[in-house]
């Protein structure tokens, strides 16, 4: 088993569940911890998702814990998983192996008292899709997309599991043929700015975790 300590930070709003289920954080069974991943200031969509979704299998999953005693301050704590085959701990991040289900544990420092504990489900990924990235939501596409020159798109590639998407960064490979689109890297992991630089048409191609998605692009004067 892995140990990893990490520190605290502030409360945010709280979803009481144990098996993990919908949006925002989400609470320990013991209700001394929450939970969600850790996300950009302006990604809505991730700050509202929580952990509502298994993680993907070859995905890591930062974390964002918050640890609250009621009329005490928060001791030092760490992380452990109760079955490191589903997946293990670094940090205050999770890395997914195989299908399953197990127990994230949140332990004192020295690992001798459980504080809390969580429930999270690992599932291989068997599709992969990609979404347009506005400020409040995101949107699916059909084949293809027009832009105009100077006009850009954001896109995030997204692992899912039949129709399920599931949480997990991993890395992504994004390609174009030809001289119509600039690729741009927007410090997350899974997403890229989709740029239109010339007319023409071209196919944009995404791969991660041995999965790929493609779209077409016609880039209008």
């Amino acid at each position: 088993m892995t140990l990893a300590r990490i520190g605290s930070g502030a409360i945010v709003c709280v979803a009481a569940v144990t098996l993990i289920s919908a949006g925002c954080a989400a609470d320990g069974a013991l209700s001394q911890v929450s939970l969600r991943p850790q996300c950009a200031t302006d990604d809505t969509m991730c700050l509202s998702q929580g952990l509502n979704a298994p993680i993907a299998a070859g995905s890591s999953l930062p974390l964002h814990i918050d640890i609250h005693f009621a009329g005490a301050s928060a001791p030092a704590f760490a992380l452990r998983s109760a079955n490191t085959d589903v997946f293990n701990v670094s940090g205050a991040t999770l890395d997914a192996q195989v299908d399953g289900v197990a127990a994230l544990l949140v332990t004192t420092e020295d690992g001798n008292s459980v504080l809390d504990f969580i429930h999270l489900f690992v599932k291989t990924p068997d599709a992969l899709h990609l979404e347009r990235v506005d400020p409040d939501r995101r949107s699916t596409f059909n084949d293809e997309v027009e832009l105009v020159v100077g006009d850009s798109v954001t896109l995030v590639a997204v692992l899912a599991n039949g129709a399920q998407a599931l949480l997990g960064d991993v890395e992504t490979d994004w390609h174009a043929e030809g001289d119509a689109l600039s690729i741009l890297r927007t410090g997350i992991l899974t997403q890229r700015e989709i740029r239109a630089r010339n007319p023409g048409e071209t196919t944009l191609l995404v791969t991660a975790a041995g999965l790929s998605s493609s779209l077409t692009i016609r880039v209008l004067p």
